[in-house]
């Protein structure tokens, strides 16, 4: 083989493995996975959480000491209940699962719904551990304080909730009224 031929064969390998590279780093950019319109980006939930934390300290006038200790103990109920929350969703997805098969098996769904309950029970004793132990990071005035802040949260939360249910029974008013209409 001479050495015209030689310099042809590497080059058109050369181009061919360029080509072939870019197709494929073409088709993964394609064809990646976009996040939903409205689900926020992880870093945008740390960074929320922290300014949460940050927001909590300021409106309690922390000391450094005890704006270190909240943080930790915040991170340490955090992971404690990230597996709870995790097996509540993997739980409520087998109920949902067992619900479509064609034979639902009452035994499963009843054991299933016995241990979402058991599940609720351990984050629920978290969470009042937590609170207690977040007391001793408090003064008296900071700790009521606190309390009247997540009571207020969660009173927004209940807000929320029964809004979002308001409106979906208003959907399905509307749906039922426009298929009899359409009928």
């Amino acid at each position: 083989m001479n050495a015209t031929t030689k310099n042809r064969l590497i080059i058109g390998t050369l181009v061919l493995s360029v080509a072939i590279n870019l197709a494929i780093v073409g088709t993964m950019w394609f064809y990646k996975p976009k996040p939903a319109p409205n689900a926020p980006l992880q870093s945008e939930i740390r960074r929320t959480r922290a300014n949460h934390s940050q927001m909590i300290a300021n409106n309690l006038k922390f000391s450094a000491e005890q704006e270190e200790l909240f943080e930790k103990m915040r991170a340490d109920y955090a992971e404690q209940t990230r597996n709870i929350k995790i097996a509540l969703k993997d739980h409520y997805s087998l109920i949902m699962s067992e619900l479509r098969s064609n034979e639902p098996q009452r035994e499963l769904l009843d054991s299933l719904a016995h241990e979402i309950g058991r599940l609720h029970v351990e984050q629920q004793q978290a969470t009042i551990t937590h609170f207690i132990t977040l007391r001793e990071v408090c003064s008296p005035e900071q700790y009521d304080q606190l309390l009247r802040m997540f009571t207020r949260g969660m009173q927004n939360g209940q807000r929320k909730f029964e809004l979002e249910q308001r409106r979906l029974h208003q959907n399905r008013s509307n749906n039922r009224r426009n298929r009899r209409v359409n009928e």
